[in-house]
C-alpha cells in the first residue's frame, strides 16, 4: 500500500493457493487512486459578465454561481483498478496447462494541460454565444490552473448546427482471457498451444484550446475484439547440434474507431475515420545450429499476410453513429 499527496492511495496484493492436487491458482489485483494536480475553473464565475475582461454582450457566461465555488474539478488524476486470474495444471507427466483471465478499469479527467500562450485579438474568430472576446492571455490561468470547459455551442449561420459538451476524460474497459497448453511428446518433440482473446472499449475527449471559447475540441470512440491462436512445435535432438522450432499463428482484431476533430464533438461535422482488421495467418520456422561452443548459426523464414482497412466518413449532419451503419465513402486497403 502506498499514501501520498492529493489523497494518492494504491492497492497492490496476490495471493497464492492450492485448488486440489496438482491444481493451484493465483490471484492478483492493483488500485490506484490520485486527485488531478492542474484546477479547473469557471472563467465566467471567477469573471462575471460585465468588465472589459468578460463583456456582458458576447463573453464567457458563468456555468456556476458567481461568488460561490468556481472549480469545475481536476485534471491529471488517477483512477485505474485491474484483477488477474491465473490457474495452473501440472500433474507428473508431460502435460501443463496454464490460464488467465484478466479485467481492467481506468476512468480519469484529461491528462493535465495549462496554456501558456494565446494571441488571437481578433473577436469573431469563435462560434457560438462568445463572439465579443478574443482568444489572448486573459485565459493564461497559471502553472496549475485551466479555464476549460469543453463546451462547443452550436453557431448555425457559421455552419455548425450542433452543439455539444464534452467531459475532458479517459476511459477504458477490457477484459481479456487466454490459455496455453505444453505438452511433451518424447525426449526431442514438444508441443505448445496458446489461445487468446480479447475485448476492449475506450474514450476520450480533449478541450484542445484550453480556455472556455470553443476554439477546437475533440473526441475519440474506439471498440476492439482481438483473438489469436497460436500452435508451436519444437524438436531436439540430443545427439545433434541443432534445435529446430516451427509455429503457426492466427490472429484477428476487428476495431471500431470513429474520431471527429471539431468543436461541435459528436456532432460530426468534420470528416471522421473508422479503421478494421481481416485475420491474420502466419507461419514461420526457425533453426539453431551450434557449430562450435562459441559459434551459433541461426536462420528462420515467415510467411505472414495482413489486411487492413480505412473508412473516410464524410461531414455529418448528424452524430457519427449515423454513418456507421452504411458504412464508407471513401476505402483504403493496405
Amino acid at each position: 500500500m502506498t499514501y501520498g499527496s492529493r489523497d494518492r492511495l494504491d492497492l497492490r496484493g496476490s495471493v497464492d493457493f492450492n485448488l486440489a492436487q496438482d491444481l493451484d491458482m493465483r490471484l492478483a489485483g492493483v488500485s490506484k487512486r490520485q486527485d488531478g494536480y492542474v484546477k479547473n475553473y469557471d472563467f465566467g464565475c471567477l469573471n462575471p459578465p460585465g468588465p472589459a475582461v468578460n463583456p456582458a454582450d458576447g463573453g464567457v457566461m458563468p456555468i456556476k454561481a458567481a461568488g460561490g465555488d468556481c472549480m469545475l474539478g481536476r485534471y491529471g488524476d488517477t483512477d485505474f483498478e485491474a484483477a488477474r486470474a491465473q490457474l495452473r495444471y501440472h500433474p507428473d507427466g508431460p502435460l501443463e496447462i496454464n490460464l488467465a483471465a484478466d479485467c481492467t478499469h481506468q476512468n480519469q479527467s484529461a491528462p493535465a494541460a495549462v496554456l501558456i500562450a494565446a494571441d488571437n485579438p481578433a473577436p469573431g474568430a469563435v462560434r457560438g454565444s462568445s463572439f465579443n472576446i478574443p482568444y489572448d492571455d486573459r485565459f493564461i490561468c497559471g502553472d496549475f490552473c485551466s479555464y476549460a470547459t469543453g463546451r462547443a455551442p452550436a453557431d448555425p449561420d457559421n455552419g455548425i448546427p450542433f452543439g455539444s459538451t464534452t467531459d475532458p476524460h479517459s476511459r477504458y474497459e477490457g477484459y481479456g482471457v487466454s490459455g496455453q497448453v505444453d505438452l511433451d511428446l518424447s525426449d526431442t518433440v514438444s508441443l505448445t498451444s496458446i489461445t487468446a482473446y480479447r475485448h476492449y472499449d475506450t474514450d476520450f475527449s480533449n478541450d484542445d484550446d484550453l480556455s472556455p471559447l470553443p476554439v477546437s475540441s475533440s473526441s475519440s470512440t474506439w471498440g476492439s475484439i482481438s483473438s489469436a491462436r497460436s500452435f508451436a512445435s519444437t524438436d531436439r535432438w540430443p545427439t545433434r547440434p541443432c534445435i529446430t522450432r516451427w509455429a503457426a499463428t492466427t490472429a484477428a482484431r476487428r476495431p471500431c474507431s470513429p474520431r471527429c476533430w471539431t468543436a461541435a464533438g459528436p456532432a460530426c461535422n468534420s470528416p471522421a475515420w473508422a479503421t478494421w482488421f481481416r485475420p491474420i495467418p502466419r507461419l514461420c520456422s526457425a533453426m539453431s545450429w551450434n557449430l562450435t561452443d562459441r559459434l551459433t548459426l541461426n536462420g528462420g523464414a515467415q510467411i505472414h499476410r495482413r489486411r487492413q482497412g480505412l473508412y473516410i466518413f464524410p461531414a455529418q449532419s448528424g452524430r457519427l453513429e449515423s454513418a456507421l451503419p452504411g458504412w464508407p465513402s471513401k476505402t483504403s486497403v493496405f
